[in-house]
């Protein structure tokens, strides 16, 4: 898995939301898994990119 390469590299908290445990939260994303927030902030969607992944985390460091 893509987050786990990067991570194992590039150290950061990993929260893992299970969207099918709330109605809400499945109707709002389920045409976008997986769904990656930073920060609180939607970052990727459908994919994620290694290379754009670790870009981003760089520049948050």
């Amino acid at each position: 898995m893509v987050i786990d390469q990067v991570r194992s590299q590039i150290p950061f908290e990993l929260i893992v939301i299970n969207i099918e445990e709330s109605p809400a939260d499945y109707e709002r994303f389920k045409e976008e898994i997986p769904v990656i927030f930073i920060n609180g902030k939607k970052a990727f969607k459908f994919r994620v990119d290694e290379k754009a992944f670790r870009r981003y985390l760089v520049r948050l460091a």
